[in-house]
């Protein structure tokens, strides 16, 4: 049997509850993975929360043949992935963490400010006084 890696991130966390569900249920990770419609190779690479990890539709679906919920599979894999505020803070999203969300959005308030709302800003150089005097010859 495989050494057992601990897991990292949420996505693995999360892979790892569903697969001890899975060794419950004493099918093999192959058997589930037909079941709920997903190739074998990419069903272990989402239970080691690679590649984005698990997809709800896999979630759901594994819930569905196997009872459970969703939620109370998440909330297992949130309190061993440390709590709601570790997970949120660092768990992907799309591309980026949540970081990088909020590095984002204060990206585009900016750009929607007009160039009084920025003067008025402290430490905002608009304007370069160097430019208001013609170069020595």
């Amino acid at each position: 049997m495989p050494k057992k890696i601990k897991p990292t991130t949420f996505e693995a966390h999360l892979g790892a509850v569903v697969a001890s569900l899975i060794d419950l249920t004493g099918q093999t990770r192959e058997e589930v993975a037909d079941k709920i419609g997903v190739s074998r190779t990419t069903f272990t690479r989402h239970l080691r929360g690679e590649s984005g990890g698990l997809l709800v539709n896999e979630l759901i679906l594994f819930c569905n043949e196997y009872g459970g919920s969703p939620g109370e599979i998440i909330d297992k894999a949130v309190k061993n992935n440390g709590g709601i505020e570790h997970t949120l803070s660092s768990v992907s999203v799309g591309r980026g963490t949540t970081n990088d969300i909020d590095t984002k959005r204060k990206q585009n308030e900016a750009r929607a400010m007009t160039t009084e709302q920025i003067e008025k800003m402290k430490h905002a150089a608009t304007h370069d006084a160097e430019m208001d005097e013609d170069e020595p010859h």
